[in-house]
């Protein structure tokens, strides 16, 4: 119909209108105007959230410069105040008083000193010195006692000058002792003297650092801070407890070097004091051994031995005698201790009883066979007896030896041992209480060291038993009957 006035033939709309069907190109010239539409809004979300983004990444950088800035203040505020309370000037101390007093001319040793008057008359030397007519070109003569040197002198003017800041420190005990020499004479204040007595047991590390010290308190007249000075390094004395338990530590370790050393702890401590002698012997605690004896035991023994007094020694050998009765360490003439142990306690009591020529420990070895002390038993113990008899004393030994059952008793009567007796009569009477020990004992040489009369009394005894007595001792029977 193009051309035509005629209305094409097209379908109607509800209205009566035509309605038109939309052409292809105008179908997508709409699909484009959504799609940008599409874009347009996904593009414009983006913007949105990159804005946004970007806003907050700015909030927080700037609040966090905020932040930064804000310590820099705190910092900085910090340091001014610090500085503030720093640079202020102090006000001049007393110590630094000193340096606007007048100076002094001291000459020691043939130098001179120059010193302030505030420092000088810290000591009461120079306090009456400085008092009277001293101009300031007036030189101050010091002559520092002997052994003392301008050195010693020196160390006490740089404390001074410290204000007592600094201690005094001595390289050893002699510049210690000069320099309190120095602060005596020229009368130094109580308390940098007593800061020099302390020092002394600081710098006692010596036995001769002990003498030497004792021997300056004894040779020069100090003041009375110094008194508790003079016992500087003695040997304090040791808990008993402690001292036990030492002993017997080494002892049983047998070790000859452990030994040497403790020995040498025990003599400085005896050495201290009679108290602690006292407390050695009193460590010999027979109750901590058995029936066997260590070898430690020997050694122990000659270390109280050596130290203590005669009735000390007498107690201790007391103590093993009543202990080697009660365990049996000896029994029919066999030991129950070691040899060696057994030789070494019986050298020791014979040495002991003859270096004190003591009729009481001689008492002790007059007991039974049993005993591991018996003289009787023990090689060498009839030699001292013998000596022993010819002691002052000898009375009681004899009293003694006439209580011993007739079988000991014979054990003991050598010819050495009757010829030192100055009274046999008790002692024979009680051999011929029993016939047979009167016959095992009989000798030529025991019978013919007895007095005629006693020889007499025994050979009466032994008549008895004449068939049974050898030729030798028949024969002296018969000459003496």
């Amino acid at each position: 119909h193009i051309g035509s006035n005629e209305s094409p033939n097209l379908p109607m709309s509800k209205s009566g209108h035509p309605f038109h069907l939309p052409s292809r190109d105008t179908q997508m010239e709409q699909g484009m105007r959504a799609f940008q539409h599409i874009i347009d809004e996904a593009v414009e979300e983006c913007r949105r959230r990159v804005t946004a983004e970007v806003e907050r990444d700015l909030k927080r950088r700037k609040i966090a410069a905020e932040e930064e800035e804000e310590k820099k203040k705190q910092i900085e505020e910090k340091q001014r105040k610090a500085l503030e309370r720093m640079l202020p000037a102090d006000k001049v101390s007393d110590t630094l008083d000193m340096f606007f007093s007048n100076v002094v001319s001291v000459r020691i040793q043939d130098r001179v000193l120059r010193m302030h008057t505030s420092v000088l008359q810290k000591f009461a030397y120079f306090g009456a010195r400085l008092g009277g007519s001293w101009t300031e070109t007036d030189i101050l003569e010091l002559t520092l006692p002997e052994p003392c040197g301008l050195e010693d002198f020196l160390v006490i003017v740089r404390r001074l000058y410290s204000g007592n800041d600094i201690p005094f420190v001595f390289k050893d005990l002699s510049a210690a002792l000069r320099t309190a020499l120095v602060a005596s004479m020229l009368i130094l204040d109580d308390q940098s003297m007593q800061e020099i007595a302390a020092s002394f047991s600081r710098l006692v590390v010596t036995d001769e650092d002990s003498i030497a010290l004792r021997s300056f308190m004894c040779k020069y007249q100090l003041p009375e801070v110094f008194s508790g000075c003079y016992h500087i390094g003695e040997s304090s004395p040791m808990d008993e407890k402690d001292f036990k338990e030492m002993v017997a530590s080494v002892a049983a370790s047998s070790d000859q070097q452990k030994q040497a050393s403790v020995a040498a702890i025990v003599a400085a401590q005896v050495a201290a004091s009679t108290k602690n002698r006292e407390m050695l012997c009193n460590a010999v605690d027979m109750d901590c051994y058995g029936s066997q004896l260590d070898r430690g035991f020997g050694w122990w023994l000659g270390i109280a031995v050596k130290h203590a007094s005669l009735d000390q020694s007498v107690e201790i050998f007391k103590q093993i005698s009543e202990r080697s009765r009660s365990m049996q360490w000896l029994t029919r003439r066999r030991y129950s201790i070691p040899n060696n142990i057994r030789e070494h306690l019986e050298q020791v009591f014979l040495t002991t009883t003859r270096t004190a020529r003591s009729s009481t420990l001689a008492k002790l070895g007059l007991t039974t066979c049993e005993d591991v002390l018996f003289l009787g038993n023990i090689s060498g113990g009839l030699q001292i007896l013998a000596e022993a008899l010819r002691w002052p004393g000898s009375a009681e030994l004899l009293q003694k030896m006439a209580v011993l059952p007739a079988p000991d008793l014979r054990v003991l009567l050598s010819a050495e041992v009757l010829a030192a007796m100055m009274e046999h009569k008790q002692v024979v009477a009680k051999m011929c209480t029993c016939v047979a020990s009167l016959h095992r004992w009989a000798r030529r040489d025991t019978l013919m060291a007895l007095p005629l009369e006693s020889r007499r009394a025994v050979c009466l005894k032994l008549a008895s038993v004449a068939g049974q007595l050898g030729s030798d001792v028949m024969e002296v029977v018969r000459a003496t009957l």
